[in-house]
């Protein structure tokens, strides 16, 4: 059989090849055996046995070397070719069938050169013999060289090509950095661009550090480290994150970006929420991206008539679609549809690779559809996991929408951190002056330590509501300080700080004693929500002097008095300041929006702000907005262009009230 028939790799072993099997009975007279090997000069040896056993091997080259003797010839021509095996006295190489194509050519060529091209022997399974002549061998060997030689060509083409992408898709976001930095040294521009630049500062940063998830991840997936966790969780309330996170984006390029269920809503699958989430996001990232007009529908469904209860979702798009030649390339870790992608939009062509892979660890996959000019559908399916006693719901249900849980309640409370005393260890001074500002911003005292020893001393000398751990140090690292902490007895939160964003990091810290775990860089946001959860209850119920009583706020739903509608965030905050005071002067455009929208009846449209509004204004603290918005919401849903009308006049009077200041309030107070 020819080399090419065969699909060989590094791996592949004699018992891959076409073995020979030609024999002659061990009494065959050796003028029998020259006739055939006159015969078939395509045989390079013969096989002495019979059927219960087996007496050698009879090469070629060996025959005719001995028979063409004088003596030999007149001795042994009429004698059984098994004299003729005991006299040559010759053992051919014989290896075991398990043996590897790559390993076999070498036990050839350490053989001597008198030995060195007689065929070799295999024996395989029931104690069976066959044998291969060298030539063939060695052309195998260099097939698979070949194929070798070809596989590392292409990877290092793709490579070479993902670098030279990456080297782009780095520098980018780096050049915007240091350039605006510079600017910002400089003291170049007003207060309004300063904050401008640094608005572009944060995203590009937040770029690169999407760039890095990506590359760790992809590593993580190649050396087979990928790891999952199985958590119950609501499947409808990640959709709802998704959306809710990449609505501002779709905005912003007037898109449409909704969600449909074609099934009733389980209350829980068993996944990985974190892993789920990451699918969906970039999908619905790539989706917006690649779309210039119509919009984004993600839809989801429940399947629990199989053996396996499956979670899909379709995410469908009206953008620029796939030529049918590169739909499969788009799965490849290092490419895109085609290098015109890339200029144009960007990116590594990493996001749809992991996305795959993740999929295929949550017991899934994920496939794609598409049509040029006319867009794509992903559909990703993974396991739903147990179902047994989970509840399905024949409408999402609303909690899945609510912004404000437990945690979030908490964390309302306890952004304003008066009277906590925290323990700062980390020994980059970055690292502390940054979050020693933003504790100190929310009114926490910062202790700074610079590593573990000096954190145990500054824990002796003096009293702390919560530590906040660095754990890769010089001298003491913060795994050894914080088992030295619990062991002393320490009960405090010990929130870990670290650069290592692996899953098996986070059970290293938590397993070393530490409550809770941050990821470097720090988000500000997570940071103050972290340390808020950890606080004692006691505390909040502490920081009365600092929120106003219920009894005492007026009532927002009337709008035909002045009376101030402030926020219920602790807007002491300068930082929480800063957003309800841009969630306030975004609202007076956003109800001429809604009033645009009523007059070209586009009750999509309005719709979806009234939506935004509902979410929105809840967070920033005027939960009257909320059941307003809803209303709205409603009214819209119906098509009801009168009372619409009305309930865009009543927000349009409630947002000249709205403000930030607990001041306006306690002022007009005094004033009765």
């Amino acid at each position: 059989m020819a080399a090419s028939s065969f699909n060989l790799t590094t791996n592949s072993t004699l018992a891959d090849l076409e073995l020979h099997n030609e024999f002659v009975p061990p009494e065959t007279t050796v003028s029998e055996v020259g006739r055939f090997f006159k015969s078939r000069p395509d045989v390079v040896g013969l096989l002495i046995r019979d059927d219960q056993n087996y007496y050698g091997f009879l090469s070629r080259s060996s025959y005719f070397e001995n028979m063409t003797q004088f003596f030999s010839g007149a001795i042994f021509s009429r004698k059984p070719v098994r004299k003729l095996l005991q006299h040559l006295k010759a053992t051919p190489l014989q290896l075991s069938d398990n043996f590897s194509i790559v390993e076999a050519v070498q036990e050839i060529l350490s053989r001597s050169s008198v030995e060195l091209y007689e065929p070799i022997v295999v024996k395989c399974k029931n104690n069976e013999y066959r044998f291969l002549d060298v030539a063939t061998l060695v052309n195998f060997q260099c097939q698979i060289l070949l194929e070798q030689k070809i596989t590392a060509e292409i990877a290092n083409h793709e490579k070479s090509h993902f670098l030279a992408n990456m080297s782009h898709e780095i520098r980018t976001p780096l050049n915007g950095i240091m350039g605006f930095t510079d600017i910002l040294r400089r003291g170049v521009g007003s207060q309004a661009q300063q904050q401008e630049y640094l608005d572009v500062i944060y995203n590009n940063g937040e770029h690169l550090l999407g760039l890095i998830n990506d590359i760790l991840d992809l590593s993580k997936i190649e050396a087979g480290r990928m790891e999952f966790e199985e958590l119950n969780y609501s499947p409808h309330k990640i959709i709802s994150e998704v959306l809710s996170t990449m609505r501002v984006q779709a905005k912003e390029k007037g898109l449409t970006l909704e969600c449909q269920w074609t099934s009733g809503v389980p209350e829980t699958i068993n996944t990985d929420p974190t892993r789920l989430r990451q699918i969906l996001m970039n999908l619905v990232g790539n989706a917006l991206k690649f779309t210039k007009q119509g919009g984004i529908k993600l839809i989801a469904s429940f399947d629990n008539s199989q053996d396996i209860p499956w979670f899909k979702v379709e995410v469908h798009d009206t953008g620029i679609g796939i030529k049918p030649g590169n739909l499969q390339n788009i799965f490849s870790p290092f490419t895109q549809a085609d290098s015109s992608i890339t200029r144009s939009f960007g990116g590594t062509g990493l996001g749809l690779s992991i996305c795959r892979q993740i999929a295929e660890g949550l017991g899934g996959e994920l496939t794609v559809e598409s049509e040029v000019d006319k867009g794509s559908v992903f559909r990703l399916c993974i396991d739903a996991g147990p179902m047994e006693n989970i509840r399905i719901y024949d409408v999402p249900p609303t909690e899945a929408f609510t912004s404000h849980d437990h945690s979030q309640q908490k964390f309302a409370e306890n952004t304003c951190l008066q009277s906590i005393q925290v323990l700062l260890v980390d020994d980059g001074k970055t690292n502390r002056d940054l979050i020693s500002l933003v504790l100190k911003n929310a009114n926490a005292s910062v202790t700074c330590a610079e590593d573990g020893e000096e954190a145990l001393v500054e824990y002796d000398r003096g009293v702390f509501d919560v530590i906040l751990m660095d754990m890769q140090m010089p001298l003491m690292d913060g795994y050894t300080a914080t088992r030295i902490l619990r062991s002393r007895g320490c009960s405090l939160p010990i929130i870990a700080l670290t650069a290592n964003a692996m899953r098996g990091d986070r059970n290293k810290c938590l397993a070393a004693g530490c409550s809770d775990f941050l990821t470097k860089p720090i988000n500000i946001d997570g940071l103050l929500q972290t340390v808020g959860l950890h606080l004692p209850e006691t505390r909040t119920s502490s920081k009365s002097n600092i929120q106003i009583q219920s009894e005492e706020k007026p009532c927002c739903l009337t709008t035909d008095d002045l009376t101030p509608i402030v926020s219920d965030l602790p807007t002491e905050i300068p930082q929480l300041f800063q957003i309800v005071e841009g969630f306030i002067q975004r609202f007076a455009g956003k109800v001429e929006e809604m009033q645009s929208a009523l007059n070209e009846c586009d009750w999509s449209r309005l719709e979806d702000l009234a939506h935004w509004l509902k979410g929105t204004g809840g967070t920033a603290g005027f939960s009257c907005l909320t059941e307003a918005a809803l209303q709205l919401e409603l009214t819209a849903q119906r098509r009801e262009k009168e009372p619409a009308k009305n309930m865009i006049a009543n927000l349009a009077l409630m947002g000249r009230r709205l403000s930030a200041r607990k001041t306006d309030l306690t002022n007009l107070q005094h004033t009765r």
